[in-house]
């Protein structure tokens, strides 16, 4: 049984099969004044930073871009993505770029999926993120105020030398518009 793919106008050099592999195909290219034979291979994926499976191909103009499998999975065998709406894995993991696991939704219900949601529910949970409803609160107390000022006399030397926003914020571990609302209310006393 011969093994189904296609190949995309904008992707020219590569076969991309059902089952999220992506081959070069054979051609040459003139390399620095050589011409060059490139053999049938494999293209080799990696998982970004977000999650997602990446590879690098070249386009129709021989630039090197990267591409998320499941956009190209996508692309191939469903045309193209329509204007304002994401690609979005059904069962919400993202390694799983087969096109039986992806559909087309608006960038609200993308974010909107209850997968969605549970993983950033754990994201901040794991890492105390900025929704983190204790840590906000901490940081609008007056005993945090306190402790804020604390920080910019003793960086300050009793309030006899100057110190730069930037500097007493990375000291005292506040936002950068908190930290100069306490610099100037403190400095005005």
């Amino acid at each position: 049984m011969k093994e189904e793919y296609v190949i995309l106008p904008q992707y020219p050099h590569y076969r991309i099969c059902r089952d999220c592999r992506v081959f070069r195909e054979e051609y040459t290219r003139i390399h620095q004044g050589k011409t060059i034979l490139l053999p049938l291979k494999e293209i080799k994926q990696h998982i970004c930073r977000n999650g997602y499976p990446a590879l690098c191909v070249r386009d129709a103009n021989d630039r090197v871009v990267k591409v998320y499998v499941h956009r190209l999975v996508w692309m191939a065998y469903r045309g193209d993505i329509p204007k304002g709406m994401e690609i979005s894995h059904i069962n919400g993991v993202r390694i799983d770029s087969r096109l039986e696991n992806l559909t087309t939704e608006s960038h609200l219900d993308n974010m909107n999926n209850p997968i969605t949601l549970l993983r950033f529910k754990w994201s901040n949970a794991k890492n105390k993120g900025k929704y983190d409803k204790d840590r906000l609160a901490k940081a609008s107390s007056k005993e945090y105020e306190a402790n804020a000022v604390e920080v910019y006399q003793m960086m300050s030397d009793g309030g006899k030398k100057t110190v730069k926003v930037l500097d007493y914020m990375a000291q005292a571990h506040i936002g950068f518009y908190r930290a100069k609302r306490i610099i100037n209310k403190y400095a005005m006393n």
